[in-house]
């Protein structure tokens, strides 16, 4: 391929993105009609391709799953933890997983939109530090409850608050270890498809469906649904964990 080609399909590929960030960046500032009519709900990604690249899906979370490792059903949540709807969600989501985690594990995959969300990129760099020392879960948790002080100034007071010492945290931090990976998460989200936060996959791994909702209102619709306790399941209906 000589220069000027190479010059064109690189230029054609940047379009292809900064057009799939405009229309997720339209979804997410969506406002609804003078009727107050819901905002249509952003599509979610293929479900064959979700399904092929299920694998890769779970190489790239932050972290293992919070849960039961070997559940019958596997949750990811595509996720900006300075996204307003992702904060709302996070007590419901992590709630659920809490109630139910003998039949479902939660995974998070970094999908942060830096172009509106100043502090996204610094709060998953934050998280995943705290995943280098088996701490990201308390974290997402402290990360979503503070939306409103995701300034970088926060972050070891967070780090502390899970147990990782300043001089810890600071040693990945400061040199920004783990930002190649956050874009790299970015990068990978763009080519599923995933054009909005939250966006959750909900997977049987027994039969390897794959159920997608995007948009709190549906994931709400999604957590209620309790597919494994229909009747004619042959999973248990979902156990309270027992606290610790």
């Amino acid at each position: 391929m000589n220069k000027k080609n190479k010059k064109t399909v690189l230029f054609t590929a940047w379009i292809g993105i900064l057009v799939l960030l405009s229309v997720g960046l339209w979804f997410m500032n969506r406002t609804p009609g003078p009727d107050n009519t819901p905002p249509p709900t952003p599509p979610p990604p293929p479900g064959d391709v979700l399904k092929s690249a299920w694998p890769t899906i779970l190489r790239t979370a932050a972290s293992p799953p919070y849960g039961n490792a070997g559940a019958r059903y596997t949750m990811v949540e595509f996720g900006d933890f300075q996204c307003p709807q992702c904060g709302k969600m996070e007590p419901e989501i992590f709630g659920f997983i809490e109630k139910n985690q003998n039949q479902v594990n939660l995974y998070f995959v970094h999908r942060p939109f830096a172009l509106i969300h100043k502090w996204a990129i610094g709060a998953s760099e934050t998280a995943q530090i705290a995943a280098k020392y088996g701490k990201f879960w308390p974290m997402y948790q402290i990360l979503y409850k503070n939306q409103d002080n995701l300034e970088p100034g926060f972050m070891s007071t967070y780090a502390n608050q899970v147990g990782i010492s300043t001089a810890n945290f600071n040693k990945d931090w400061a040199p920004h270890t783990y930002l190649a990976q956050i874009n790299a998460s970015s990068r990978f989200c763009d080519k599923l498809g995933v054009i909005s936060t939250p966006t959750i996959c909900l997977r049987d791994n027994k039969t390897g469906v794959i159920t997608t909702a995007v948009g709190r209102p549906d994931i709400q619709k999604l957590l209620k649904s309790l597919i494994w306790a229909k009747p004619g399941s042959d999973v248990p209906a979902p156990v309270t964990a027992s606290p610790g």
